[in-house]
């Protein structure tokens, strides 16, 4: 009854079991969790921007508060329930799949309304309301993420060109490098979690604490290695007072960004709508990551990039105003790009 009168209420909408959230809220990058009472007022008026169709207004929330992806009315929708009864354009379905990671993504893609109208899972929704092409993209898009899950290998689509502009083949190409680091990755003695994990030894033990890593001076550096029984002897670990440095934490952060966009990483150097979504996941996982720096000695100017991304509304491309300057001040784009080199060594 509930339902029925929450359509007579607003009969242009679909039904969605009004602003009841699912309970999920976090809040990345440090900010401060907002209160109880706070965060179901902010579910509720996301829950009734996808009601409505205003997805524009959807993004800008999840850009800040990324598990709202999970939201979930009580005929049993979501957010990509909510999608598919509109049949959002490709381009914002595409920003949708990826705000939440495969793991989620996949969830919400078989999650079916207990009685909604139309019922069924995101990709039946839209069949339902005649968004064939919608629909076809949600399944696709669940088929493949499936057998990522079961580990199987996963088709990828060959770019055109390589990031140069020049001509690559299939079995060439980035999206076939990609494949072969995924294959690895699978394996939990391949060579891509070996150099996971030896780079982050090699980290900590360079870093080690912020007191190696700005000495000058090789051979004292040497000689307090010997009198710690040499380097074969050194167990570096946070609770030793050898953390991994905020090169580390960083880089991991562009490889869970090239893992949570893996279903739409770009097809060449043109696709401008899957750089955006890669690039996007960069920002919100680096943001992310900046709360996990207590302890390291992170650049200043990594600091700022992070903290221009942390505002309201900030996008990747704009919230840090290019600036020419004679002399590059730092590397901290090189120090954060093995991730980049890990999926297509």
């Amino acid at each position: 009854m509930a339902q029925a009168a929450s359509r007579r209420s607003h009969p242009t909408r679909p039904p969605g079991g009004g602003g009841d959230g699912g309970g999920m809220f976090g809040v990345p990058g440090g900010n401060p969790a907002p209160r109880a009472s706070d965060s179901k007022a902010i579910e509720a008026k996301v829950w009734d921007y996808a009601r409505d169709g205003k997805f524009d207004k959807v993004f800008q929330y999840l850009a800040h508060y990324p598990d709202l992806i999970s939201l979930q009315g009580r005929s049993g929708y979501n957010l990509l329930h909510q999608a598919a009864y509109h049949g959002i354009d490709s381009q914002r379905l595409r920003r949708l799949t990826s705000a939440g990671g495969e793991r989620i993504t996949l969830e919400l893609l078989q999650s079916r309304s207990k009685h909604g109208d139309p019922g069924g899972r995101p990709a039946d929704v839209a069949e339902a309301q005649g968004h064939r092409d919608v629909a076809a993209a949600l399944r696709q898009m669940e088929a493949e993420l499936t057998r990522v899950a079961v580990g199987k290998p996963r088709a990828v689509e060959a770019p055109a060109h390589a990031p140069g502009g020049r001509s690559v083949s299939a079995s060439h190409g980035l999206a076939s490098k990609a494949h072969a680091g995924e294959a690895a990755a699978q394996d939990p003695s391949g060579r891509v979690v070996a150099v996971l994990l030896l780079s982050a030894v090699g980290d900590a033990i360079g870093f080690r604490g912020g007191e190696w890593e700005f000495n000058e001076h090789g051979k004292v550096i040497e000689a307090q290695m010997r009198k710690l029984g040499g380097a074969l002897a050194l167990v570096p670990s946070r609770e030793t007072g050898w953390p991994v440095s905020d090169d580390t934490v960083q880089h991991l952060a562009t490889l869970r960004a090239i893992i949570d966009a893996r279903a739409v990483l770009p097809k060449s150097s043109h696709d401008m709508s899957g750089l955006d979504q890669l690039m996007g996941q960069m920002a919100r996982w680096h943001v992310r990551s900046w709360s996990d720096m207590g302890g390291r000695a992170p650049g200043k100017r990594c600091e700022r990039g992070v903290r221009a991304l942390s505002q309201p509304g900030a996008r990747w491309d704009t919230a840090v105003p290019y600036e020419a300057v004679d002399k590059i001040p730092g590397c901290g784009a090189a120090m954060r790009a093995m991730g980049i080199g890990v999926v297509y060594h």
